[in-house]
């Protein structure tokens, strides 16, 4: 006698279907092995679970899609597309981009911060992508400012040894002349002229405080001061002999060496300060 049953067809699952529903791709048909690989799906589950998604956002309406979902445009010139895609991302406004992360201590000035914020609203640029850049632009300028001081260090330490070099090679010269032994008293007195003749701190900051010239003209003041025999410059009125002194401190031809007068300038240097040191002399000569 044949049971009800054995007229019914018992359900037979797909071949890439497993019971427990894991998907099975290589034997799944092609549409639905691409579907699968497309959404890494490995168990039918899923894809029930996908299709809820999306039947509950078709039901939304078109003003709550719009706030899920972010269509990029397909053309780089869509001005209204991008500004749509700009708003999601960015600040409502440039100065709403805040930058409170500054680790390297590098200042940067507010008139160039608010034009970058300018620029990155522009740009479409989130908060993140905001500080990101900033990030590396402050680092960049800060290394910079580091190796530009390193380089200068470096200039002024090479200037420094070019200078004592120089120093040293018209201290040999200076001994020849005046000799070991004399060197230091001839050097106090020529110190001595130039603080009395008012040209010292000139002299220094033009650099000239250990001019061979300048010194030897000095000394040769100091010398002749003592002996009382510098001779009065019978062209040149003694009352503008200070001003031309002064004029020709501050002029170029004076404080380069490489200027064409400067020799000329120096020599008539010489010559007003000993016009000076003469009228220093009358003016301290016991009556």
């Amino acid at each position: 006698m044949n049971e009800l049953l054995d007229g019914v067809d018992t359900p037979v699952s797909p071949e890439w279907l497993k019971p427990d529903g894991t998907i099975i791709p290589e034997s799944a048909p092609e549409n639905i092995r691409n579907l699968v690989a497309a959404k890494k799906w490995d168990n039918v589950t899923q894809a029930f679970d996908g299709y809820g998604e999306l039947e509950k956002f078709t039901g939304l309406s078109e003003a709550d899609r719009s706030k899920r979902i972010l269509m990029i445009p397909s053309k780089e010139d869509d001005v209204e597309g991008w500004e749509k895609v700009y708003s999601k991302l960015r600040p409502t406004k440039p100065e709403e981009y805040k930058y409170e992360n500054n680790k390297s201590g590098y200042e940067i000035p507010e008139d160039l911060l608010d034009l970058y914020k300018q620029d990155s609203f522009k740009r479409g640029q989130s908060q993140k992508q905001f500080e990101g850049n900033l990030d590396f632009l402050v680092a960049a300028a800060s290394e910079g400012d580091r190796i530009a001081a390193e380089a200068q260090a470096e200039a002024d330490k090479a200037a420094e040894n070019v200078e004592i070099e120089r120093q040293n090679k018209n201290r040999e010269r200076l001994e020849q002349k005046w000799g070991k032994d004399k060197l230091a008293e001839k050097l106090t007195a020529s110190n001595k002229v130039a603080r009395d003749l008012g040209i010292y701190d000139v002299l220094v900051k033009k650099g000239l405080g250990s001019d061979i010239e300048v010194l030897e003209m000095l000394e040769a003041i100091s010398s002749k001061t003592g002996e009382d025999t510098i001779p009065n410059d019978p062209q040149s009125p003694t009352k503008s002999a200070t001003m031309e002194r002064d004029n020709l401190a501050a002029s170029e031809a004076y404080s380069s060496k490489f200027h064409k007068d400067h020799k000329a300038s120096v020599r008539r240097m010489f010559e007003l300060s000993q016009i000076i040191a003469r009228e220093k002399a009358e003016a301290n000569r016991p009556k």
